[in-house]
C-alpha cells in the first residue's frame, strides 16, 4: 500500500468517524428535544391540576363557612324571634353561596385559558425544533464540501 493510498485510507476513517459523531450529536440532540417537550407538557398538566385542586378545596372551605355562620347567626336571631332577620341572612347565604359558586367557574375558566396558552406555546417550540434542518445538509463529503443530500 502506498503512502498516497494510506493517507486516502486515513483520511475516510477521520470522514467516517467524524460523520458517527455528528450523527450521535444531532440524534441526541433530537432525543434531549423530544424529552424536554414531553416534559414540559407533563408539568404544565400537573401544575394546571394542582391550580385547580386548590380552587376546589377553597371552593368548599368557603361554602363550609358561609354554611356555618349562617347558621350560627340564624339560631342566634331565632333564639329572639327575629324571623325576619333570619329570612335576611338566609338570603344573604344564598346570594354568598352563588358568588362563590360564580367566583370558582371565572377562576377555572382562567386557568383553563392559562393553560391552552402553555400547551399552545409547548406546541410551537416543538413545531420550530422539528424544523431544525437534518443533519446530513450540514455533514461535509470526503473531499471537504458540504451539500445537500
Amino acid at each position: 500500500m502506498t503512502a498516497n493510498e494510506k493517507f486516502k485510507d486515513i483520511n475516510e476513517n477521520a470522514y467516517r468517524q467524524q460523520k458517527q459523531t455528528i450523527e450521535s450529536n444531532y440524534n441526541q440532540f433530537k432525543n434531549m428535544t423530544e424529552n424536554a417537550y414531553r416534559q414540559h407538557i407533563q408539568t404544565i398538566e400537573l401544575n394546571y391540576t394542582q391550580f385547580k385542586n386548590m380552587i376546589e378545596t377553597a371552593y368548599h372551605q368557603q361554602i363550609q363557612i358561609i354554611k356555618t355562620n349562617a347558621s350560627i347567626m340564624k339560631t342566634y336571631y331565632s333564639m329572639f324571634g327575629n324571623s325576619e332577620i333570619v329570612k335576611n341572612i338566609e338570603k344573604m347565604e344564598s346570594d354568598f353561596l352563588t358568588l362563590n359558586e360564580e367566583s370558582k367557574k371565572s377562576m377555572i375558566s382562567q386557568l383553563d385559558l392559562i393553560k391552552d396558552n402553555y400547551l399552545s406555546n409547548a406546541a410551537r417550540l416543538n413545531e420550530e425544533y422539528h424544523k431544525i434542518p437534518n443533519i446530513d445538509k450540514f455533514i461535509p463529503n470526503t473531499d471537504g464540501k458540504v451539500e445537500s443530500k
